[in-house]
């Protein structure tokens, strides 16, 4: 109660207040991680300057660091570095950095040679790091995870083996420390192959930054990665196995359970929310909660925004939520979490379709559709009324032909009813099925891609779509162009400026930006 008395604004001055007139408060880890979270998604260096000079002391200060070092070295070439170095004598990862500095500006890609084997290319597909290797990921400060034969080590990038092949398995290198597995014991080694912390356990896995999960048994606790910056005390004890289950949310919480109930916890293992509820899904700035058959909303404190008394919980967009109680739904008014002055008689999927947004709500009424607004004035029925969705748009079956179409919420025909099926497709437009093909469409009724693919699919969380063609894959952008014909046995992410292909049992980059492709020179 008294951590939320001082934090009624969720401002950053609440939660400094907070912490210079109760430094040892149990919410203490709390306050530092909502003060970073304001900080976090920042791309002005002197933002984070700023907050390096005002918070030395905060717990995330060394991931400030981080991010303030790479928004204040350009590209990351020697130059820059060297002068970020010398105008931060006490940058917290200055020793790290200098190991890093030679081999900071080559920038390779795997590429496999007939036999399989894996090696590293530059970016005119000159063969830098011979192909000897049966796998390797892409380098993470200056490091690569690669295999040979089933044990993993690590490489540098002018292919030097800085961690022996000894363990069964070799995490990503993150802050200078990889996650390692090697037969029963699972631990953290230093960029040299250093072990600097083991334990006889079943799992351990990066959770946070700084904190990893840990399997002990059939339960699973935290550990500290490098607590207070001190490597030596790495593995110290955060939270003991006690949960079913941990799962990551964000970058700062993570739902747990234990049996049947869950609740949520920072990455201190301060139970935010108590592990008492029978179900809860996060979103960006709250939880749905149920607890005994009964539903509502706490904000990311635990705070009670929407009382716990409801049968179901239904639409919710960016201004509203709909919320049921025994026949009514009333509406939330997402801003400040009051109810409107309006409630609707529930009707057969009414989760899906009472959509309250710009003053309007959907109703049925004498069996067809119409908008209701806070006035209590109907429209006219709809001409759709054999309806599957409403939100920005209206969803529907066309009752003689029984196909499906989309309409605006002015009854404007935006998708002609003309498709098998048609669905959401993330917040870019609406995925159509045609005789067994897909095809897509945005909001405005714009057809971007016409129904010609086996499947359109989203890549990973990037812009683009994935289109397929008999088993052969290629690229679409948001927009609807094709950048890729159909025509690869597999595309991925590789970084934020590449796409990795396969074809034919070859490997290749495309570049997003410049629209270029890499591949290994064969006359070599």
């Amino acid at each position: 109660a008294q951590f939320t008395e001082w934090n009624t604004h969720d401002e950053e001055g609440d939660f400094s207040t907070f912490l210079l007139y109760h430094p040892n408060h149990p919410m203490k880890s709390v306050a530092e991680d909502e003060i970073f979270r304001k900080y976090e998604q920042s791309e002005d260096s002197n933002r984070l300057k700023l907050f390096i000079a005002t918070y030395p002391l905060n717990r995330n200060i060394s991931t400030v660091w981080k991010s303030y070092f790479r928004l204040s070295s350009c590209n990351y070439s020697p130059d820059c570095i060297k002068s970020f170095l010398l105008r931060h004598p006490n940058y917290p990862y200055r020793n790290e950095l200098e190991d890093e500095l030679a081999s900071y500006t080559l920038n390779l890609f795997p590429c496999l040679n007939s036999t399989g084997k894996y090696g590293f290319m530059d970016e005119k597909g000159k063969v830098q790091i011979a192909e000897r290797f049966e796998n390797v990921e892409p380098f993470f400060e200056g490091l690569s995870v690669v295999s040979q034969g089933d044990k993993f080590g690590a490489i540098n990038k002018l292919g030097k083996v800085v961690v022996s092949f000894d363990y069964d398995f070799l995490d990503d290198f993150h802050n200078g420390l990889a996650i390692f597995n090697q037969g029963e014991n699972w631990g953290l080694l230093n960029r040299v192959g250093k072990v600097i912390w083991d334990k006889n356990c079943k799992d351990l896995r990066m959770l946070f930054a700084d904190v990893m999960l840990i399997q002990e048994g059939n339960k699973y606790g935290l550990r500290a990665i490098r607590p207070q910056g001190l490597v030596e005390e790495s593995g110290k004890v955060i939270v003991d196995a006690k949960f079913d289950d941990i799962t990551p949310l964000n970058s700062s919480y993570a739902l747990v359970n234990i049996g049947s109930k869950y609740g949520v916890i920072n990455s201190s293992g301060y139970e935010v929310i108590p592990v008492q509820f029978d179900e809860i899904v996060s979103y960006d700035t709250y939880y749905t909660v149920k607890k005994d058959a009964y539903f509502g909303i706490l904000d990311p404190f635990g705070k009670e925004l929407v009382p716990i008394i409801y049968d179901q919980l239904g639409v919710s967009n960016n201004q509203s939520l709909a919320c049921r109680k025994n026949k009514e739904v009333f509406f939330y008014r997402k801003e400040f979490w009051k109810l409107f002055p309006l409630k609707i008689e529930a009707y057969p999927n009414w989760q899906h379709l009472a959509d309250f947004r710009d003053g309007q709500v959907l109703i049925k009424k004498a069996k067809e559709f119409c908008f209701l607004d806070t006035l209590g004035k109907t429209s006219k029925p709809l001409k759709l009324q054999n309806l599957k969705y409403a939100g920005l748009t209206l969803m529907g079956v066309d009752e003689k032909s029984k196909k499906v179409g989309v309409v605006s919420r002015g009854n404007k025909l935006l998708i002609p009813f003309d498709f098998d099926d048609i669905e959401l497709l993330n917040d870019s437009g609406y995925l159509v099925r045609k005789n067994g093909m897909q095809g897509m469409y945005n909001f405005d009724g714009k057809c971007l891609l016409p129904c010609s693919y086996d499947q359109i699919k989203c890549l990973g969380e990037s812009e683009y779509y994935l289109i397929e063609v008999d088993q052969k894959f290629g690229l679409a952008s948001k927009e609807g162009s094709v950048l890729l014909e159909p025509k690869y046995d597999r595309i991925s992410i590789f970084n934020n400026e590449y796409l990795g292909l396969e074809t034919n049992g070859n490997i290749l980059y495309f570049n997003r930006l410049n629209k270029t492709f890499i591949q290994k020179d064969v006359h070599e």
